[in-house]
């Protein structure tokens, strides 16, 4: 995005970047949970993020290697609360 290039060639401000990397992640989670990327949007939004943390050295996409199973009663919960969300039963 060209807003973080910017900001970061306003003598480094970085508060402002991370302003711009912060607003971009509200619209990478909403877009996720309306399911409007595909897998290679996901793909490019990740491969973004990655090249801004070269610069600022702040996120952990460790997870994204991680092979870990997740158990099977976690699971359930997430998806009893995706039934729950859909039927608005807060």
């Amino acid at each position: 995005m060209q807003e973080f290039i910017e900001k970061l060639e306003n003598d480094f401000d970085t508060v402002s970047a991370m302003t711009v990397v912060f607003e971009y992640q509200s619209y990478i989670n909403s877009g996720i949970d309306d399911e409007l990327f595909s897998l290679e949007e996901g793909k490019s939004l990740i491969d973004l993020l990655k090249s801004w943390d070269e610069v600022l050295g702040i996120l952990d996409f460790s997870l994204l290697d991680s092979k870990i199973e997740i158990p099977e009663e976690i699971t359930q919960l997430a998806l009893d609360r995706v039934d729950a969300k859909i039927a608005k039963n807060w």
